[in-house]
């Protein structure tokens, strides 16, 4: 399947952010492996709110290994922009289906019972259309997932991109909760729970779980 699909104006600027993507995607294991405790609270997070065996969109997958953690149920996809990041996704979780897509303008065959955007927002173009694209991919009752970091964090993650602890990102939507909540509404989603869960996301001995 192509990359992504000529769908309007904006598909340039998509196009920059799959190939930043592609030509980080090889470093994407040493990122993995420095950021291993955030990563893992992360999957502890998602499994506590979604139940094994539930079909799952991920959008935004990367390497898949937050899709494969959740056992999903046979149907569920994780879709990326990055051809590489998929090429890699599928070496990684043969078992699972993973696409090129974009997650601004999804197109499934089925729905899903959940879709988990986890650190997405940032690199979107449009915020409400992905929004609007997650909706008419749910099934009825089914739920969207989206976890994103707080501003207050936008200058302490630029310098462990600057010294080499995470990986470079393009430029980011730095948006405040309200912001995000918002948009979802307008979008039609009603907010069910909101958390803040990491406030220390490296692991520092006897420092880190205690914050």
């Amino acid at each position: 399947k192509p990359a992504m699909q000529d769908l309007d104006p904006d598909n340039a600027q998509r196009r920059t952010i799959a190939a930043f993507f592609d030509r980080w995607a090889q470093s994407r294991g040493r990122f993995a492996a420095l950021g291993r405790y955030y990563l893992r609270d992360l999957a502890r997070f998602y499994r506590q709110n979604i139940s094994p065996g539930s079909r799952i969109l991920e959008a935004g997958c990367g390497a898949g290994d937050l899709l494969a953690a959740l056992s999903p149920a046979p149907g569920s996809c994780g879709i990326d922009v990055s051809p590489r990041m998929v090429e890699q996704a599928r070496a990684r979780h043969p078992g699972l289906a993973f696409d090129v897509m974009d997650a601004e303008s999804m197109r499934v065959e089925r729905p899903f019972d959940a879709i988990v955007a986890s650190d997405l927002l940032g690199d979107l173009v449009d915020v409400q259309r992905f929004f609007a694209s997650a909706r008419g991919a749910l099934a009825p009752g089914g739920r969207l997932y989206v976890d994103f970091y707080n501003p207050l964090w936008e200058g302490m993650f630029q310098m462990a991109s600057w010294i080499g602890l995470r990986m470079p990102r393009p430029v980011q939507n730095w948006l405040p909760f309200g912001a995000v909540e918002s948009i979802a509404r307008l979008e039609g989603f009603e907010l069910v729970r909101a958390t803040r869960a990491v406030l220390m996301p490296v692991w520092i001995q006897g420092f880190s779980e205690l914050l």
